[in-house]
């Protein structure tokens, strides 16, 4: 059977984003030059600035080209609403959701055991997730990942942009960050996009980085850690071999 694999992510028209997207993609063709390889973002808008095809017309071009099968690597930090959403679409071939980059507690320890490697000693540390204030069942996972990292290191903060348990930890660490005269900042989130660019790092008043009032470092984004694609790249592996498994049987 002929596989292809697609990479899905949200989006963003941000020049770090798109660099990220292809060394991605670079890897992927790399690690799988048997297959037809493309990326759809689900965002409309950043499609249609770079002219970018959608889900529905990515299928029907790779099904032209032969294709029987399609993987689709979500990246993705967990199982939530744009992999729901995604599960439920019938298209041009039949498709095969792999793993988000965390499926089960032993992911969340991994994830847990990197953050550490990036704490940056002499000044608070906070992490942040996105959160999901509309469909608040996909914040668990992250409230797990929270709950082991600052049970096991008191410099660690937890926050979220949105849902729980929103932005009150960076304003709990506020006056410890004007004490240490920094703070460092863990984005947990998969593209160096808007929300790590501008709304964690911007020079806005609005800013995390300026509310916090002190010089900030932060951590790559997860995508741009080796380590992470790395993981993808097997999460994938895994998926053809399942395929092919099925497709044998």
């Amino acid at each position: 059977m002929t596989t292809s694999i697609i990479l899905r992510a949200f989006g963003s028209s941000l020049p770090q984003h798109r660099a990220v997207r292809a060394l991605i993609m670079e890897e992927y063709q790399r690690a799988f030059p048997q297959c037809a390889l493309r990326m759809v973002l689900a965002s409309r808008r950043v499609r249609e600035a770079e002219g970018l095809a959608d889900m529905n017309t990515v299928c029907q071009e790779l099904k032209s080209l032969g294709t029987e099968r399609v993987v689709v690597q979500h990246l993705l930090l967990l199982a939530g609403q744009m992999r729901a959403e995604a599960e439920g679409e019938t298209l041009a071939v039949p498709l095969q959701h792999a793993a988000p980059l965390l499926a089960d507690a032993a992911d969340i320890q991994w994830l847990a055991a990197q953050i550490h490697l990036q704490c940056r000693e002499g000044c608070p540390n906070l992490v942040v997730v996105h959160g999901n204030t509309t469909n608040p069942q996909y914040n668990h996972t992250h409230l797990q990942l929270q709950e082991i990292l600052v049970r096991s290191n008191a410099a660690i903060r937890f926050a979220s942009l949105e849902g729980e348990p929103g932005p009150g930890p960076m304003h709990a660490i506020r006056p410890a960050a004007q004490a240490a005269g920094c703070a460092h900042i863990i984005p947990v989130f998969l593209f160096p996009g808007g929300h790590v660019q501008e709304d964690l790092l911007g020079s806005q008043a609005d800013s995390w980085a300026s509310q916090l009032g002190v010089p900030c470092t932060a951590s790559p984004t997860l995508l741009e850690q080796e380590a992470v694609r790395a993981r993808f790249i097997a999460r994938t592996r895994q998926a053809l071999a399942a395929e092919a498994d099925v497709s044998g049987s």
